[in-house]
């Protein structure tokens, strides 16, 4: 089966929704989902049920959401890509719906529209079912093609502020009989199992890694590590800004102290510090206008601040409150 791209009643993506980083040596492990949507400026904090060999890829080597990705064995993609008509064994394509959109945290919008496009094309919805992977809404049809061919697809909302929209498709051997198409483990799997990631995998996957006092931010084109100790005596607050890179600059807004939210983390007291991050993709300044970086506070009878450091380093940045 082909990519439902070549029929016409998909589009590629919006070019706002995909950030190309340049190649370098991240600051810590991030989630598998980073390595399976390179590029995504919302991450999708999943943690998808998939083979474990599978891996995005592209027919140009360089797989991108704006340009399609798909997920398989590698090998298979390998043959996938020469033999474009037919695949060895299944596998999974994705890019961005530019059919469907989202009310954030809600479900999608332009559904009837689609349905009614696919069915002037003589396309006939087998089943449909709606349902979420945590907060991210996914609607997943089978349809029947005018060959008589089985089709599976799924949307997956991001929550993003565009609205955007995944589009996954199973990708089978032309081989399959309609009732082996009907019924492929890799995509009922992929679907019924995926779940979300914990609190620590989520920050991860978001360019951020948390343990007590201290936050690494490795985000697109911005690597610093923000540092926050409250003096246990008078209860006073001390937040260190350091870039770990020449290019990243921070130009603080403001600091906020409450509680985390979420599962692992809930209750804890941390410090949100917002401000505009500057840094450098592809050799070119990249901006990101407010940044909100958690730290969790580490209550401490004396700072452990290396003032030396400080005062050889005028890019590091401390605040009080």
């Amino acid at each position: 089966m082909r990519f439902l791209c070549q029929l016409g009643l998909f589009l590629l993506c919006f070019s706002p929704l995909v950030i190309k980083a340049q190649e370098c040596e991240p600051l810590f492990e991030k989630p598998r989902i980073i390595k399976l949507l390179p590029g995504l400026a919302t991450p999708l904090a999943i943690k998808p049920a998939l083979p474990s060999d599978f891996v995005a890829g592209g027919p140009d080597g360089n797989p991108l959401v704006s340009e399609r990705i798909y997920w398989g064995n590698k090998q298979v993609l390998n043959d996938f890509f020469l033999h474009p008509d037919d695949v060895k064994e299944p596998i999974i394509g994705l890019q961005i719906s530019m059919n469907l959109n989202q009310q954030p945290e809600k479900g999608f919008t332009g559904e009837k529209e689609l349905m009614q496009e696919m069915k002037s094309h003589g396309f006939k919805v087998m089943k449909s079912r709606k349902f979420s992977w945590g907060h991210y809404p996914v609607w997943a049809v089978q349809l029947l093609t005018p060959k008589d061919e089985v089709m599976h697809l799924a949307w997956v909302g991001l929550n993003a502020p565009h609205g955007s929209v995944l589009m996954f498709q199973m990708i089978y051997p032309k081989s399959y009989d309609k009732r082996r198409a009907q019924n492929i483990s890799l995509w009922e799997d992929f679907l019924t199992k995926t779940s979300l990631l914990n609190d620590e995998a989520y920050f991860r996957a978001n360019g951020m890694d948390l343990s007590e006092g201290v936050t690494i931010v490795d985000d697109v084109g911005v690597k610093m590590k923000i540092t926050a100790e409250r003096r246990q005596s008078d209860h006073k607050l001390l937040v260190i800004v350091k870039p770990l890179d020449a290019s990243t600059e921070f130009e603080l807004g403001e600091i906020k102290i409450g509680k985390m939210g979420g599962h692992l983390l809930r209750g804890r007291l941390i410090t949100s510090v917002e401000g505009q991050i500057t840094g450098c993709v592809n050799g070119r300044p990249h901006v990101i206008t407010t940044h909100t970086t958690p730290v969790l506070i580490k209550d401490v009878d004396n700072y452990t601040i290396n003032m030396k450091e400080v005062e050889a380093n005028p890019r590091i940045q401390v605040f009080f409150q």
